[in-house]
């Protein structure tokens, strides 16, 4: 009797990936660039979050929620943008959207872009809670200087160790931006919007505490020294 070869089957493992959304593509660059200069000693940063959803191994970002600027370029989120981080999951899952908090955004001005120590550290805590959760890093100054769309996309990997911290090796995500699709009317309206404000004082695109945001309850996430708390302007942008 003849033996059966030895067969190895190579299956090819899902790769990650992530999708953002056209319209949640511009917002990005709206907030962004609202309140960055050329002039980095004027520059402020923007930072906000990011919602989707998963489906398998890619992450699908639908839109995202601005939330605060700061002239700090490394900011350690305060017990506030938690409570924005809650009541903003709370608020998709009483809309039955199917969306939810997948990560968050930032601003940086640095070549080669990476995460300094304030910014391991947000996404140590917010990974800790959504080990899928990703951070989304923009520098203007790449994208206006033709370098592609100027952003790349992280997450952490605990490697040998059974937890996060700070010291984590970090991973980059391959991105793609789908056609238009469902986006359309959207994106149309984002337009008719910016044209409609050309000639006038209001901002491109709003904080989400210029805004008014329903109240979706208490948070309970743990607070950590040595957070730095930003200076919010009520004057300034909001939500949806």
């Amino acid at each position: 009797m003849t033996a059966m070869p030895n067969l190895k089957i190579n299956i090819q493992q899902p790769q990650e990936m992530c999708k953002i959304k056209p319209f949640a593509l511009a917002k990005i660059y709206l907030h962004a660039h609202r309140f960055w200069s050329s002039d980095l000693s004027k520059a402020e940063y923007a930072y906000g979050i990011l919602v989707g959803n998963y489906q398998g191994e890619t992450r699908v970002v639908e839109k995202v929620v601005p939330v605060l600027h700061s002239e700090r370029s490394e900011v350690v989120f305060d017990d506030k943008f938690y409570k924005h981080w809650e009541d903003l999951n709370t608020l998709e899952e009483e809309l039955e959207s199917g969306l939810f908090n997948i990560g968050w955004y930032k601003v940086v001005e640095r070549t080669p872009m990476k995460f300094r120590a304030r910014d391991m550290r947000n996404q140590v805590k917010i990974q800790t809670e959504d080990p899928n959760a990703i951070a989304f890093l923009l520098d203007p100054r790449a994208f206006l200087n033709g370098e592609g769309f100027g952003f790349s996309i992280y997450r952490l990997e605990k490697g040998m160790s059974s937890h996060l911290h700070e010291m984590c090796e970090n991973k980059k995500i391959p991105w793609e931006v789908p056609e238009l699709g469902s986006d359309v009317d959207k994106t149309v309206n984002l337009i008719v919007d910016l044209v409609d404000k050309y000639n006038s004082e209001d901002p491109y695109v709003e904080e989400i505490d210029e805004g008014e945001v329903p109240d979706a309850g208490g948070y309970d996430w743990d607070g950590d020294d040595g957070y730095v708390t930003p200076d919010y302007d009520p004057n300034q942008p909001g939500f949806f």
